[in-house]
């Protein structure tokens, strides 16, 4: 199976609260030199292991198949939550997104229901707020972000180290140390 992982570029939309994450995870040594990402998804294909529709280059933007993983608080949600993709990525230039992941299939089989079981666990503010105040503990029961997206790439052996903190900026440096590349998901389409 192949999975991805999606970035969120913060000064796409204007947010504050996107824009304040970007600007203060930049500030640390460990994010140096990365772009200004403030989300992270791990993108899975549909059944057929594909990311995109029939007749992807007709429509705009691209209707996207499969689903994205993660935690969050926005539209609604209270934590961690699967969700179509192309409601997360209906606006494709607010998107960064890794090449495809070659995930062993037996490792999505074995590992698929852990990751079910997150879902409607409580997003982690305390474990957000160790970015702001050194020596803040995570809370174990809930999940931001890139916490999960690390947990689920080191789930499929694919990064063998849990980093605390973790932002969306240091997760894209480790993944680019793997050697997987992130461009725009705009491009990606072309």
């Amino acid at each position: 199976m192949k999975i991805r992982v999606v970035f969120y570029k913060a000064s796409k939309d204007g947010q504050k609260m996107d824009d304040a994450i970007s600007f203060w995870t930049g500030l640390f040594p460990c994010n140096w030199g990365t772009k200004g990402y403030s989300h992270s998804e791990i993108w899975f294909p549909d059944a057929q292991d594909d990311f995109y529709h029939f007749g992807r280059y007709i429509s705009s933007p691209p209707p996207y198949r499969g689903r994205c993983f993660s935690s969050t608080t926005r539209g609604g949600c209270k934590g961690v939550r699967f969700e179509d993709a192309e409601v997360i990525l209906r606006n494709p230039e607010r998107w960064d997104v890794t090449d495809d992941i070659e995930v062993a299939d037996e490792l999505v089989v074995k590992y698929m229901p852990n990751i079910v079981a997150q879902v409607g666990k409580l997003y982690d503010f305390s474990g957000v707020m160790g970015f702001m105040i050194p020596g803040s503990k995570e809370d174990p029961t809930k999940w931001y972000c890139s916490e999960i997206c690390e947990w689920v790439l080191c789930l499929f052996g694919l990064m063998n180290k849990i980093h605390r903190p973790i932002s969306p900026r240091r997760l894209s440096k480790f993944i680019k140390k793997l050697g997987i590349e992130i461009r725009a998901l705009a491009q990606k389409e072309n």
